[in-house]
């Protein structure tokens, strides 16, 4: 039997309602964790579907979105990847994107252009994965932090925790009075965490350790406070606090600070020789300078080298001048006897 009319008419419509496929969405194209970050997945779907389709065809059409398909295919990119790992290589190949389309590229030129970018790109991939694991590593010996991850194939984020307590321990500082003194409680962590805020930095006198007795001074993005000129009132136990984002705090440090007397540098004093006086015999140990031989000899050979040469220009001017007199009476006397045999 045929099926209802009605229900004909409700399949109809919600084939019509679904969205058309794109390349980037066909079952072909694998889901990557390349295709997650909403800009990236902009620029691969305007170097898939537009640039690539209007600047080549055929073969190299299919070589040039072959290309591409093995960059996504990239078994690193179908499992899980670190929120803030998948973020920088975003970044970097985001930016490649947007110069290969601005060559404007044709044909077998796009073809060898997004063949490079695939090299390029896999090493990108290569090396920020190469500091990288899936499994949760709590490099951190204090401080609790939550790391997100991306599902590559669902584009969704997880959560995992690394606790390992607030209590960071007390720190000694040893600074002279008037040096500078930077304070700081920056930990790689703290920008990977996803549950960072800000900084908090408390102090109370020196040997501190009852919180109860603290006094909040500074509270900031910044992970140090710099005092340009330390002095004695600097000495106290100072705390820094990383609040999270939920108000709590992820991390507490203490700081001795003690501040010992200037610390002076060494002047150099001027090394000063003593004359030595040329008598009774007394000479100076170091020979005084003298004009050096070379420069003498050197002077001798070049006057005596110009003097040569002088004296042969002008024994050739002699030779050249005798030359000339010997030819003009020879002359004079071959013109003497034709006039004397024409007389005759």
């Amino acid at each position: 039997m045929s099926a209802p009319l009605p229900n004909l008419l409700v399949l109809l419509f919600l084939l019509l309602s679904l969205p058309p496929l794109s390349p980037l969405d066909s079952p072909s194209l694998p889901q990557s964790c390349l295709l997650c970050p909403p800009d990236l997945r902009e620029a691969f779907e305007d170097l898939q579907q537009d640039y690539i389709p209007d600047r080549s065809h055929g073969t190299e059409r299919e070589r040039a979105q072959g290309s591409l398909r093995q960059l996504l295919s990239i078994s690193a990119l179908h499992g899980s990847m670190a929120q803030y790992v998948l973020d920088r290589i975003a970044i970097d190949i985001k930016r490649q994107i947007t110069a290969i389309i601005k060559q404007k590229l044709k044909e077998h030129y796009l073809t060898v252009g997004i063949q490079k970018f695939t090299i390029s790109a896999f090493d990108i991939i290569n090396k920020e994965l190469s500091h990288f694991t899936n499994d949760v590593e709590c490099s951190n010996i204090c401080g609790n932090f939550t790391l997100k991850y991306v599902t590559c194939a669902s584009c969704r984020a997880t959560y995992e925790s690394c606790t390992m307590g607030i209590d960071c321990g007390v720190k000694d500082i040893n600074v002279g009075e008037n040096a500078e003194l930077l304070l700081s409680c920056f930990e790689p962590w703290h920008l990977i965490t996803t549950n960072f805020k800000d900084y908090i930095f408390y102090r109370a006198p020196l040997g501190t350790r009852n919180i109860w007795y603290f006094e909040k001074f500074a509270e900031t993005q910044e992970s140090s406070l710099e005092f340009l000129s330390v002095t004695k009132e600097h000495q106290k136990t100072y705390r820094c606090i990383v609040m999270g984002d939920r108000g709590k705090p992820i991390a507490d440090t203490m700081y001795d600070v003690h501040v010992g007397p200037p610390v002076t540098v060494p002047t150099q004093v001027p090394v000063t020789h003593p004359q030595l006086v040329e008598e009774e015999g007394l000479v100076p140990t170091t020979p005084r300078p003298t004009e050096p031989p070379g420069l003498l000899a050197l002077s001798l050979g070049s006057i005596v080298a110009l003097a040569v040469c002088a004296v042969a220009v002008v024994a050739v001017g002699f030779i050249l001048c005798f030359s000339l007199i010997h030819l003009r009476k020879k002359a004079a006397s071959d013109e003497t006897e034709e006039m004397m045999a024409l007389i005759d």
